[in-house]
């Protein structure tokens, strides 16, 4: 639903768009300070409906709504850990700029050992 309602603030924003680029003009050839004065309302209007359709995008990002293909697409809990692993495998160790000191748990995915890093347990 989050999804939706962001396309059709999309849409109004559009529809609010061309009312800013058809009424004020028209306006000003008729000389009608009342229609010129929409395009500053139709202005703020379409600014609050392109904020109301990027916060659902981020919402659907956030929630890791699938039914959304830009969503599925490119979201990163999409991808598999294989393939994550292999970025980190693929890293020289003259790159690494950083030794980070916390407490980690040592589990196994996919007949492989990951150290998680969980600030909870000792420094080993």
């Amino acid at each position: 639903m989050i999804a939706e309602i962001g396309h059709y603030a999309l849409i109004l924003a559009f529809a609010l768009a061309l009312l800013q680029s058809t009424v004020p003009l028209y306006g000003a050839t008729t000389h009608n300070p009342t229609l010129m004065a929409i395009g500053h309302q139709s202005a703020l209007g379409q600014l609050a409906f392109l904020v109301i359709g990027f916060a659902c995008l981020i919402a659907v990002f956030v929630n890791s709504d699938f039914s959304v293909q830009l969503v599925a697409q490119h979201s990163h809990s999409a991808k598999p850990l294989t393939q994550c692993s292999a970025f980190v495998d693929a890293l020289p160790a003259h790159v690494v700029g950083e030794i980070h000191l916390a407490g980690y748990d040592e589990v196994e995915v996919q007949a492989r050992a990951m150290f998680i890093d969980d600030h909870g347990s000792r420094v080993r």
